[in-house]
């Protein structure tokens, strides 16, 4: 699915690469507020929040109600996901894109793959939200969403200002 070789190349029209480089930049901007800001889970949900707002209003989405369940998500409160560093924030990211045995990590990786399966959906490599879901969770039980934030990380490591 999402992580599978494929030797064909994807057609993108510029709004979907604007779409995808707003998508890039979120990505980039928490890593920065994490490595130098040490921004916590909430301050990079509301960048991935603005992200996706962006991402609307440049792909002419409408706004219709989400409901978690109806993608196969548990719908549940928010308790557990409140931190109080930069390094606890690290921690819940990285248990819920790895083994999860954290007590709040599925909330976590939940909230993740709707997000980014939204993301997905929205820059049309997914034909509905559903499947962008499925795709963002393919990504992360594959252990591709935490190969690729570590590569971001490693990235943004080595552009660090002396």
């Amino acid at each position: 699915m999402f992580g599978s070789n494929t030797t064909s190349l994807i057609n993108l029209s510029i709004r979907l690469k604007i779409i995808l480089f707003v998508f890039a930049m979120c990505f980039i901007v928490m890593i920065y507020g994490v490595s130098f800001q040490e921004w916590q889970f909430l301050k990079m949900t509301v960048v991935f929040f603005v992200g996706a707002i962006l991402i609307g209003i440049i792909g002419k989405i409408n706004e219709y109600t989400i409901r978690p369940e109806a993608l196969g998500l548990s719908t549940t409160n928010l308790s557990g996901l409140s931190v109080n560093s930069a390094e606890e924030s690290l921690h819940l990211i990285r248990d819920a894109l790895g083994k999860q045995e954290g007590e709040h990590a599925q909330k976590a990786a939940d909230i993740i793959a709707l997000n980014a399966g939204a993301a997905v959906y929205v820059s049309g490599i997914a034909n509905t939200l559903e499947e962008g879901v499925r795709m963002a969770e393919d990504a992360i039980g594959s252990g591709l969403a935490k190969a690729k934030i570590q590569d971001l990380a490693a990235f943004s490591d080595c552009c660090k200002i002396s």
